[in-house]
């Protein structure tokens, strides 16, 4: 509604914006007939700080060489291009997907909103997050919460027993379930 005057030196920072506002520069000089020079108005439109409005969910668990459900992140505020990177647990530090890592793996969705792993060819825990960061001026990076994909290994089930009986004879089947890689 009215201009608020600043005093400070020539190029003076402004920071820790929180709302929008209205710049500009008023000069007066000392003598007479000198007037004021008035500049352009400027507006600094502060946007809101990215963040996460939808967390990505432990998807099922898989077999060996399964595919997964998708896990989606949904990210909100901030400016510029948002950027999506889906990291893995190596077991010691989070390093970006990259297929072949775990083993067999084959990853769909790696740098966007909707992702998915398949192929993996070991039985076990896996790790995933997603790594966000936004081009805006000011944009921190946001890290997603983690998800657990569980590979179970895959089952095998084999059937034995009479194969040849007489008329009104009683067949005896046996089944027997393996399941790889367990003890």
């Amino acid at each position: 509604s009215s201009w608020t005057n600043w005093t400070t030196s020539t190029d003076p920072p402004y920071n820790n914006i929180t709302e929008s506002l209205y710049f500009r520069c008023r000069r007066t000089a000392g003598g007479t007939g000198c007037g004021e020079a008035i500049s352009n108005i400027i507006h600094i439109v502060v946007q809101p700080d990215p963040y996460i409005s939808v967390q990505p969910e432990d998807p099922e668990d898989i077999c060996v060489g399964g595919t997964s459900d998708n896990m989606i992140i949904e990210v909100l505020g901030g400016t510029g291009s948002t950027n999506y990177q889906w990291q893995y647990f190596n077991g010691s530090t989070w390093v970006n997907v990259s297929n072949g890592t775990p083993t067999g793996a084959t990853y769909s969705g790696s740098s966007g909103t909707t992702f998915s792993v398949s192929g993996i060819s070991v039985a076990g825990v896996y790790q995933y997050r997603c790594s966000i960061s936004q081009t805006g001026l000011d944009c921190g990076s946001l890290i997603s919460d983690t998800v657990t994909l569980e590979v179970k290994p895959t089952p095998a089930i084999t059937a034995s027993g009479s194969t040849t009986i007489c008329g009104g004879g009683v067949a005896t089947i046996y089944s027997t379930t393996e399941i790889e890689g367990a003890g």
